[in-house]
């Protein structure tokens, strides 16, 4: 009698209860805004490529001569050498420069002690050429 019932039961709520299946991806597609987010998409990208470029542009345009030497990779190398604490824009000159780009970065405090008077001397010379206030 439990089975019966248990069947019964089964039926009645199969019938009733039944949800239909959605698809989804083919009822609610929107070309427009899947054009515009491609678009999007490829805008943003090249955005992003011309990105790589810019540090190298600043440092071109920017700053002093001394750095006119140095090649695009050196360039992006002296950020790194900036960020860790290591001065890049006056001094030190274009040589020290080039032998810290070569360095890895456990090397940069020998490659800096090594050249610590041309180091000196560099500073020196600017000094005398930086204006100062007003």
């Amino acid at each position: 009698m439990q089975d019966q019932l248990d069947s019964q039961l089964r039926r009645t709520w199969a019938r009733t209860i039944k949800m239909p299946t959605i698809d989804y991806s083919r009822n609610f597609q929107f070309p427009a805004f899947d054009d515009w987010i491609k678009r999007l998409a490829e805008r943003v990208s090249v955005t992003l490529a011309s990105l790589d470029a810019l540090p190298v542009k600043i440092l071109r345009s920017k700053g002093p001569e001394h750095r006119a030497d140095l090649d695009d990779d050196a360039l992006v190398a002296l950020m790194d050498l900036a960020k860790a604490g290591i001065p890049v824009t006056w001094v030190p000159r274009t040589t020290v420069l080039a032998d810290l780009v070569d360095a890895d970065p456990n090397q940069w405090a020998s490659v800096l002690r090594a050249n610590q008077t041309t180091i000196l001397e560099d500073c020196l010379a600017v000094c005398t050429v930086t204006e100062h206030g007003p």
